[in-house]
């Protein structure tokens, strides 16, 4: 997860630490960041109490995530039924 986020791969390198929070939380929980969430994470990094790796790996181990992944999953298999009827 560190490795990915000092990447140039798709610019993640190049993001402040609040750039990277918020991306987090629209690409990890499809969402805009809540304010104390947002502050939180930010606090995080900016006092180097976490890396944008830690902070990565947060996110997608969160319930939130797995919720949003499970409903995507069960899109994907309700429009594959569908295909196949």
């Amino acid at each position: 997860a560190q490795a990915f986020t000092q990447s140039s791969e798709d610019n993640v390198a190049a993001l402040t630490n609040a750039q990277f929070v918020t991306r987090m939380y629209t690409d990890a929980l499809d969402r805009k960041p809540d304010q104390p969430g947002y502050d939180f994470w930010l606090n995080a990094l900016d006092t180097r109490q976490a890396t944008r790796g830690q902070v990565l790996l947060d996110f997608i181990d969160s319930d939130e995530f797995t919720l949003n992944e499970l409903d995507l999953i069960a899109t994907q298999i309700a429009d594959l039924g569908d295909i196949w009827v």
